[in-house]
């Protein structure tokens, strides 16, 4: 299953989008990690469009989101923490990452 690194912008009243968002991801993504604000790794089992389209359907025309494919080869600087779950998602097996 594809990993997905998935960045937005919401416009407006987004306290409650963000909510929305947060449940989208939880009920279609097997594994899934908020790193940073606005900011998640994730595992979809459909492709970068797929993920985009069912995310887009839970904002409004003015909102922002970019879908890009994960290699397995990641680096950057974050707490030990993140980096096993996002090291996990590479791992076939594990049931959730929250």
């Amino acid at each position: 299953m594809p990993v997905f690194s998935v960045t937005y912008a919401l416009q407006g009243e987004t306290t409650s989008k963000k909510a929305s968002l947060k449940m989208r991801i939880s009920n279609e993504c097997s594994h899934y990690l908020e790193y940073l604000d606005n900011s998640w790794i994730v595992k979809f089992k459909g492709s970068a469009n797929d993920l985009y389209d069912y995310l887009r359907k839970g904002m409004d025309s003015k909102d922002h989101v970019l879908v890009i494919p994960v290699l397995q080869q990641c680096q950057g600087w974050l707490p030990k923490e993140y980096w096993d779950k996002i090291n996990s998602m590479f791992i076939e097996g594990i049931q959730y990452v929250k």
